[in-house]
């Protein structure tokens, strides 16, 4: 997964208010993370009245197979059903895409080749916001799926902005393995916040400077954290709303993959 041609979005320097693109957001990984997703597209978004807000085409898909057991040898694959949301949103009349699940972008690439708009990219817009931080301390934790860990999702990108990645040990990423699962089926949310925050406390003391939320539903419940903290799905929020609300097409053409996409 660390082959991926990640690009970064050429946007012009003030919001085209007569042209917003229509938002597509293929969601279900899970369900309550689209909703804290659309709820972040609405507080991000300026706007005095309802006429002023984004058109947001929304395909909430729960039955796609699981990513990570998938990516890991254990599951059906999911690429089939991701294809057909990102697919469908295009056909309803998307002009870009969200997709607020990390572990779904191991597939970005092949997402990508099956439709003419743009599929942002949640690691590279995390990874902005990371960098938009400032911290002094280039040392980054991950809580995230097992997957998006193994497979090396955020680690060559991190390298390659001048970060070092640390992840938790085995130890401590079942436990965060555990506090998805808990966060996902609202079990235990007081437990799954507890996991998380002794895996904070874990990576602080390897000597972090602030850790990414790579796995949008962690942002779902209230934390304490020792360290500063990249919440993935709030980045990726950001970035849509501005892509937006600064959006290049003109005459409602598609846009051209190169002017969007460095190659």
């Amino acid at each position: 997964m660390s082959n991926t041609n990640r690009g970064k979005l050429n946007l012009p320097n003030t919001p085209c208010e007569s042209n917003k693109a229509t938002v597509g957001v293929l969601g279900g990984m899970g369900p309550a993370a689209a909703v804290n997703f659309f709820n972040e597209l609405v507080k991000r978004t300026t706007a005095t009245r309802d006429q002023e807000h984004l058109k947001i085409l929304i395909f909430n898909d729960p039955t796609i197979p699981d990513r990570t057991a998938f990516l890991l040898g254990d599951g059906e694959s999911p690429i089939p059903q991701l294809v057909a949301g990102v697919k469908s949103l295009e056909e309803q009349g998307a002009d870009m895409i969200a997709i607020p699940c990390n572990t779904a972008h191991c597939f970005l690439d092949k997402l990508q080749k099956t439709v003419q708009v743009p599929i942002l990219d949640i690691v590279q817009e995390t990874i902005e916001s990371l960098k938009n931080a400032g911290s002094d301390n280039n040392k980054v934790g991950l809580l995230s799926t097992a997957a998006t860990a193994e497979l090396d999702l955020y680690g060559s990108a991190l390298t390659k902005e001048g970060f070092s990645l640390l992840l938790p040990d085995e130890t401590h990423q079942q436990k965060i393995n555990e506090a998805i699962r808990l966060i996902k089926s609202s079990d235990d949310l007081d437990s799954g916040r507890k996991l998380q925050e002794e895996t904070l406390q874990h990576l602080r003391n390897q000597g972090v400077g602030s850790v990414i939320l790579g796995c949008t539903e962690l942002g779902l419940v209230e934390i304490e954290s020792p360290v500063p903290l990249i919440d993935s799905l709030k980045a990726l929020a950001e970035s849509t709303v501005k892509l937006a609300t600064h959006w290049p097409v003109q005459d409602n053409e598609k846009a051209n993959k190169s002017s969007w996409q460095e190659k």
